[in-house]
């Protein structure tokens, strides 16, 4: 027996309202987990993403599962940026199957997986590992200059010079150069502008030009705005702009940006690698200690070393 009119359209108002209530909670915990994560409160922010990834099943309506899959990437940064690699690749196992099943725009899963890749190629310098940080990089990055998503194509970007500079293919980043930089002469927002310098500095270092990558991170640190979010990308531009001072011979000028490079990084925790934004050569790491200008056993270097210790020094190699 069928219910009554008014029975039904009661059901249907019900329901709504349920779905309403349950998208607000869902965007409640997005958002907690958010500002704990901007202010690089890792912990707090897991335990909200947490609440909210845990949530999804395929009986939520679209709307839920979408705010789910935000609350699976924010789980991804935190589980990268403890190093818990396994369980980064589980929440990009379940993004995958969500954005799939909906079949909405890959370009940011294909962002964090090239930033997945582009951590495990530093551990193990594998080529294929180069070659899926390119290929997800230039895909997520093509993606998100279509819809306008600055930030996550400066992110891709960043992998992609990351990944061609290590496998020494800097020439393959030429067309995607002119791309970004058409668009960074339509748009103000500091990411495109912070990808072209980002290029221009791994162009200048390749080719032996250390001073002008100098003052071209300079310009990038000048860029950066002075945010709670930009803080670790500070760091990582400290990091490698001190190794280019290493590698110009100004060992002295060095040791201070390395002085306060560390100071950031074991004010905020930082453990692992900002992925994406790194370009110094090898990490900068002159093993046998020798710097650019010759001598062997210079405090910068060693500095550079142990920095670089306590950074990758935090990361637990990927289990699979």
């Amino acid at each position: 027996m069928s219910l009554p009119l008014s029975a039904a359209a009661g059901s249907s108002a019900n329901n709504k309202a349920l779905i309403e209530k349950r998208k607000q909670a869902a965007r409640s915990l997005l958002d907690k987990g958010n500002r704990f994560f901007l202010v690089n409160n890792m912990d707090s922010a897991r335990v909200y993403y947490h609440k909210l990834s845990t949530q999804y099943n395929t009986a939520l309506s679209d709307a839920e599962r979408e705010d789910c899959l935000n609350g699976i990437y924010g789980s991804f940064e935190v589980n990268m940026r403890h190093g818990d690699y396994t369980g980064a690749f589980e929440d990009l196992s379940l993004a995958d199957e969500i954005v799939r099943n909906l079949d909405l725009p890959d370009y940011k899963l294909n962002m964090y997986y090239s930033a997945f890749y582009v951590v495990l190629a530093a551990h193990t310098e594998k080529a294929k590992f180069y070659d899926r940080v390119i290929d997800y990089g230039r895909r997520a990055y093509r993606g998100a200059l279509q819809t306008d998503d600055g930030e996550t194509a400066y992110r891709a970007f960043g992998n992609m010079i990351t990944a061609s500079r290590q496998s020494r293919r800097m020439a393959q980043m030429q067309p995607e150069k002119n791309v970004m930089e058409r668009y960074a002469a339509r748009h103000s927002d500091f990411y495109p502008q912070l990808a072209v310098l980002m290029l221009n500095a791994a162009e200048a270092s390749g080719n032996g030009r250390y001073t002008e990558a100098v003052a071209i991170y300079d310009s990038m640190l000048r860029v950066l705005p002075q945010i709670p979010a930009t803080q670790r990308t500070r760091s990582a531009y400290m990091k490698d702009k001190a190794e280019f001072q290493i590698e110009a011979g100004d060992c002295a000028a060095a040791l201070k940006t390395l002085d306060e490079a560390e100071r950031l990084t074991y004010r905020l925790d930082l453990k692992d690698h900002p992925s994406g934004h790194s370009i110094a050569p090898s990490a900068g790491l002159r093993k046998d200690g020798q710097c650019g200008a010759g001598r062997a056993h210079c405090r910068a270097c060693q500095r550079s070393l142990r920095f670089a210790a306590v950074v990758y020094g935090g990361l637990r190699p990927f289990a699979a």
